[in-house]
């Protein structure tokens, strides 16, 4: 830290979609920036419904058709709201 200013690196890769789960919700999304405590992405679809999370787990599909995601173009998510990350092809 210089001048109470963190310098810290994002844990993610520019440019590569991401599962992420935060304490309320799912989502598939693609990282592009960090701004202080705050992830950016674009591409967003929020996940409300996992019906058969091995088949999930094992498949990997970029859109599970039983998802039935929400899409928006881009979301702030705060670091300490993230519970874990997985990266997604």
């Amino acid at each position: 830290m210089i001048n109470n200013i963190s310098f810290i690196q994002s844990p993610f890769e520019v440019g590569k979609k991401y599962f992420v789960r935060t304490v309320t919700f799912y989502y598939l999304a693609t990282y592009t920036k960090r701004k202080g405590n705050f992830y950016y992405f674009e591409n967003v679809h929020l996940v409300l419904n996992i019906p058969d999370w091995q088949d999930f787990w094992q498949s990997r599909p970029s859109l599970p058709p039983a998802m039935k995601p929400i899409s928006f173009p881009s979301i702030y998510l705060n670091q300490d709201g993230i519970v874990d990350v997985v990266p997604w092809e």
